[in-house]
């Protein structure tokens, strides 16, 4: 894996990550999402390329420069879709809505679309700039939904 939680910190905020049972539970969502994301980036033979080589203790530096120029985009796919599955809670009864106590709740729809939107540009960029001569293995600009602008209203 390329991001851990603490990355929620700044900018990308997921509240109260600090603490070990809100950690686990973005971890998870790290390692649902992250090689999902890696492979519609990168393609599913560099994706799995740069996977296997990255864990590696020792391995070439374009894998480090790889996971540096990925690493914000990967952190706000996983940012909206963690906040995209968090904002009910699933009871025995159906979802609901969390009740905030001494505070009044809001949507956080403006900040994961922002997040979002703000990953498409980014995944656009990297697209164009990539070195294909250093990564011959890049599948290229697939279709796919990291390329499309999102609005609150799901359209």
């Amino acid at each position: 894996m390329i991001i851990t939680p603490d990355i929620f910190e700044v900018g990308l905020t997921i509240g109260q990550v600090e603490k070990p049972a809100v950690a686990a539970r973005v971890q998870w969502y790290i390692n649902e999402h992250e090689p999902v994301y890696l492979r519609k980036l990168l393609g599913r033979k560099l994706a799995r390329l740069f996977q296997d080589e990255y864990a590696k203790t020792e391995h070439e530096a374009k894998w480090d420069t790889l996971a540096d120029d990925v690493r914000k985009m990967v952190a706000r796919y996983v940012y909206y879709h963690y906040h995209r599955k968090n904002e009910t809670i699933t009871t025995g009864t159906g979802e609901e809505m969390a009740q905030a106590q001494n505070a009044e709740r809001t949507t956080i729809a403006y900040k994961v679309v922002d997040a979002w939107n703000e990953m498409v540009e980014m995944n656009l960029e990297f697209c164009q700039d990539i070195d294909r001569t250093v990564y011959p293995e890049y599948g290229g600009y697939v279709i796919s939904d990291i390329y499309n602008f999102k609005n609150t209203f799901g359209i």
